[in-house]
């Protein structure tokens, strides 16, 4: 069985990697620092259901199509 943050965190690179972000660049669409972008996306926190709806916004997504792959 697939770890979800596991997945949750490659479908965040990957669609980054899509748009040509950086992190920096998402973490501002998504006003929040850096860091704390960084962390999610390593998978070191969980982000809440406001800061993932963030971050898919900034992404040009959905939570559902980051979250995609987990069951």
């Amino acid at each position: 069985m697939l770890d979800p943050l596991r997945t949750f965190t490659t479908n965040l690179r990957r669609r980054r990697a899509e748009l040509g972000l950086s992190q920096e660049a998402v973490a501002a669409e998504a006003s929040m620092d850096q860091s704390q972008y960084s962390r999610i996306e390593r998978g070191e926190v969980d982000p809440s259901i406001r800061t993932l709806t963030r971050v898919a916004r900034a992404l040009q997504s959905t939570p559902s199509e980051l979250l995609r792959g987990i069951s």
